[in-house]
């Protein structure tokens, strides 16, 4: 009895600060991936003030939609990806990347179909190939203004924090 009465307070303490720590797992558990990502980074950055947050947060999400774009576009595969996402989060996609998604399907359409003579193959291709790059440097331009908008908002430990995150460069 007496050894329980000695644990007691090491029991107490124990409880005391794990109880916090499970609450938060909890509410991260009811986050979207994005929100647990947000979430992440705002612990990261040392943000506590919700004006703060709020302000840094649609920058944070320009920067982190157009990373994934410009990966995406290199991957004939995950092209597709660019327009689902629109239409889950509407956000907008340029005319250039939506040309790309369009050429992208016309190569899809073309693989598939082997009936489809090599000069049409051919002329898709170069065709697919223009888009692409049209779509990377209007994604590469839009990512350095939202890059630049970005960490003209934060200190430069934020900065270096978002650098080590793969946001800023």
């Amino acid at each position: 009895m007496r050894s329980l009465d000695a644990l007691r307070p090491s029991l107490l303490i124990i409880a005391l600060t794990l109880t916090p720590l499970l609450a938060r797992a909890q509410d991260r558990n009811n986050l979207s991936p994005q929100e647990r990502q947000l979430a992440g980074l705002r612990q990261a950055l040392g943000i506590t003030d919700d004006a703060e947050w709020n302000t840094l947060t649609p920058k944070l999400v320009k920067v982190q939609s157009l990373v994934r774009a410009q990966r995406d576009i290199k991957d004939l595969r995950r092209i597709d990806r660019l327009r689902v996402r629109q239409n889950d989060s509407g956000e907008t996609i340029s005319p250039a990347v939506a040309d790309l998604a369009d050429r992208a399907a016309e190569l899809r359409n073309a693989y598939n179909d082997p009936s489809v003579p090599a000069a049409a193959i051919q002329r898709s291709l170069k065709v697919y190939r223009e888009a692409r790059e049209k779509a990377d440097k209007q994604l590469t331009e839009d990512l350095a203004t939202a890059r630049t908008q970005l960490r003209d908002l934060v200190t430069a430990r934020q900065e270096l924090t978002l650098i080590m995150a793969g946001l800023l460069d």
